[in-house]
């Protein structure tokens, strides 16, 4: 429930509106916790995305990715038109680290959403983070936009980094990756890691409305994704044992 620009949206003495950027927003004055936990909310978050894809293909979707060597954990990154890193702020959790979290988020992704509970929201307007979606609930549990960020691409030197050591030299030494991008060879390794079980996830929810136990489904088909690291990393080795080989004086 959003009001825009032009008539004011009607205030009744239970709502109480919110403004940011000349957009107003009503919400509730005796706010009640909606007891939302952060796998309810990966799942709404993904119905939302799902809907807003304009690509054939599903996205790509990794939990708990490491982004800056580990050194913050988006809670879903998701790869579709955009590389998109989403931090969820439930109930329990507080603001004190957004600030730092989220600019770790705009150095590795092109955008960045931030979902807060609407208990977050008049602390959030104090806080202000012009580049990044923010997305609450309203009284229905509806997921929905409250405010829209400036949106950056990222560097390519910044997916880069995100690679591991082993990842670098493969695209380093195999001729494939020639005249490749940063972008594209890190997006290459990305979809190699969770594509597959992106795929399978996506295959089991189908087009219904994606639930909190289907979360599981990507934890659990963890073992696929594993596999598929093993078989290329059993690659890499046959890879650099023929490069060896050819360094052999006859």
């Amino acid at each position: 429930m959003a009001g825009g620009r032009g008539a004011p949206a009607e205030l009744s003495p239970s709502t109480t509106r919110l403004c940011r950027g000349g957009t107003c927003h009503l919400v509730a004055r005796d706010y009640q916790p909606l007891n939302m936990d952060e796998v309810q909310i990966k799942a709404e978050v993904l119905n939302l995305i799902r809907s807003q894809s304009t690509r054939r293909r599903r996205p790509v979707v990794a939990t708990e990715f490491q982004i800056l060597k580990g050194q913050t954990r988006a809670d879903l990154a998701i790869l579709d038109d955009e590389f998109i890193g989403v931090e969820i702020k439930s109930k329990k959790d507080t603001l004190k680290r957004l600030v730092k979290q989220t600019n770790d988020y705009r150095n590795c992704f092109d955008r960045t959403v931030l979902v807060l509970d609407e208990s977050h929201l008049l602390a959030y307007l104090g806080i202000k983070l012009p580049f990044c979606d923010v997305w609450t609930f309203d009284e229905n549990k509806n997921l929905r936009q409250f405010s829209e960020g400036r949106h950056e691409r990222v560097p390519d030197e910044n997916l880069y980094r995100m690679l591991t050591l082993k990842e670098r030299e493969m695209a380093f030494r195999d001729a494939r990756f020639s005249g490749w991008s940063q972008r594209e060879i890190f997006l290459h390794f990305f979809k190699l890691k969770f594509g597959p079980t992106s795929d399978q996830f996506w295959k089991s929810v189908g087009r219904r409305k994606i639930l909190r136990h289907d979360i599981q489904l990507l934890s659990r088909f963890r073992e696929i994704r594993l596999k598929a690291e093993k078989n290329v990393a059993a690659r890499d080795e046959e890879w650099a044992a023929w490069l060896q080989a050819q360094n052999i004086e006859p």
